[in-house]
């Protein structure tokens, strides 16, 4: 048998679903799986984190300079012949849908601004048709499922839920840092203050302007040495944000950080500050946990993974933030939460994630063969 993996998201910088289907094909390729072959379809080569094209694991670039959706459901379904079923995170090629399995990380049509009317016009239709018409739905979290059933219409028996890793890497520091080594300083162009860190794109629901104002805010009445850090691509301006509440000297915009740099920065934060609202599955939140780290978020369904004990919760609104970040600076808070995070990474594993979705794919793949569905 042939799994056909949808590649594209690993050539792009490694956020958080180039990720996921990295580490998979990782523990995929160290591993004994049925399928005799998991060939990994990709437009261009792949920016991957560790070696994962060995074993039953190879890859196949079907060049195009099109359009990821436009590569995936033209240049690319000419190539799947031999594929006896696919696998793809949100989408597959709409005429081969019905021989896959399709992961979906979290949809967010409950918050339909979030989102220009583009955006969603170019994406939700694909990602509602490989939905609906795929075999089986993988669901990072209980709530991503309910939003699929719900916004989607897919039958819950055709969900099946599949909590994400953290990645081995991600682990407190030994001994403790509180400040990023030199060399990555002089890297990212860094000062050597203590910090505040954001981890994650720029979306609409994880509320930039209020995480940057409230952070000045706090600054100001306190005097506080942190500075913010936030990492992740976005159109949202930090810069001309950070100008407008007077801490511009303060806050420091990078657009990615590879993941064998990450983990100093989740090390060495005081805190990792993730105001969202509405997560399938937090990587961030999950990693710095991992890393021992303190993290204040607002309340959200994703915490439901066992995780609303492990984190400070701050009020959903601007002021709010700002007394969880003044909870963050008071040393009994900060430490309490630091001790919260203990035991996370035992809790998330990817090898475990790896090894049910791979069983997943393959009674899918046994049904399809029988012509039945899951």
């Amino acid at each position: 048998m042939e799994l056909a993996v949808i590649g594209r998201r690993l050539c792009e910088p490694l956020t958080g679903v180039g990720r996921y289907l990295n580490r998979l094909l990782f523990h995929w390729s160290r591993s004994d799986t049925p399928f005799d072959r998991i060939v990994v379809y990709a437009p261009s080569e792949p920016r991957l984190c560790d070696d994962v094209f060995r074993g039953q694991v190879e890859l196949r670039v079907v060049p195009s300079t099109a359009s990821p959706l436009v590569w995936e459901n033209f240049s690319l379904s000419r190539s799947l012949e031999s594929a006896d079923l696919m696998f793809g995170a949100y989408s597959v090629p709409v005429g081969r849908a019905a021989d896959s399995v399709v992961s979906n990380l979290g949809i967010y049509e409950s918050r339909p601004d979030d989102f220009s009317l583009a955006a969603r016009l170019r994406t939700t239709p694909i990602f509602w048709n490989s939905a609906l018409s795929a075999r089986l739905v993988l669901a990072n979290s209980e709530s991503t499922k309910s939003d699929v059933v719900r916004y989607f219409g897919v039958h819950p028996g055709r969900v099946a839920v599949v909590p994400l890793g953290v990645d081995e890497k991600f682990r407190p520091a030994v001994p403790p840092i509180d400040s990023l080594p030199a060399a990555l300083q002089a890297k990212y162009q860094l000062t050597p203050e203590p910090f505040f860190l954001f981890v994650g794109k720029l979306s609409k629901r994880r509320h930039i302007p209020w995480l940057i104002e409230a952070f000045a805010s706090v600054k100001a009445r306190t005097g506080n040495p942190e500075r913010l850090v936030i990492v992740g691509p976005g159109e949202t301006d930090v810069r001309s944000l950070a100008a407008r509440f007077g801490v511009s000297e303060n806050v420091d915009h990078l657009e990615h950080v590879p993941i064998d740099d990450l983990k100093y920065f989740y090390q060495a934060a005081h805190g990792l500050i993730h105001p969202t609202l509405h997560e399938g599955f937090s990587l961030p939140v999950v990693e710095a946990l991992a890393c021992g780290t303190a993290v204040l978020t607002f309340d959200h369904a994703s915490l439901e993974q066992g995780l609303r004990d492990d984190v400070l919760i701050a009020e959903p609104s601007l002021a709010g933030l700002a007394e969880g970040i003044a909870m963050l600076l008071d040393p009994q808070a900060h430490a309490s939460a630091k001790l919260a995070a203990a035991g996370v990474s035992e809790r998330f594993d990817w090898a475990k994630t790896a090894a049910a979705t791979m069983s997943h794919l393959v009674r899918s793949a046994a049904n399809r063969s029988k012509g039945r569905d899951v």
